[in-house]
């Protein structure tokens, strides 16, 4: 990947998103992934349910980031749990939306 700026001066905060508790996936989104990249498969732990797997998002996306060497801030909270919070399509089938805003700011000398 090639970024503009140091990776130094690179942070990337991850919003909140459904935890890997709550983030159960089928066969399709497993070697989706493991066929983008075979280290992805740390990210996942098999079901209970025959053919599921246990997914963490935040996980899968703050490793591909850090093989950068991007810092990477993540959350506690998770979408379909902290339901006071957050909307979760998955938990209810709300077609409310939540929007995550990013920018670039100079540094002040």
């Amino acid at each position: 990947m090639n970024f503009k700026s140091a990776t130094e001066n690179l942070v990337a905060w991850l919003a909140p998103c459904i935890s890997a508790q709550n983030y159960e996936v089928g066969k399709e989104v497993y070697f989706l992934f493991q066929d983008s990249d075979s280290e992805s498969i740390s990210s996942f732990k098999l079901s209970d349910n025959k053919d599921k797997w246990i997914f963490s998002l935040k996980q899968e996306c703050a490793r591909r980031l850090q093989k950068f060497d991007i810092e990477v801030i993540t959350n506690p909270f998770c979408t379909f749990k902290d339901e006071k919070l957050f909307y979760s399509y998955r938990k209810n089938s709300s077609t409310k939306r939540m929007v995550t805003l990013a920018w670039r700011q100079k540094r002040k000398i």
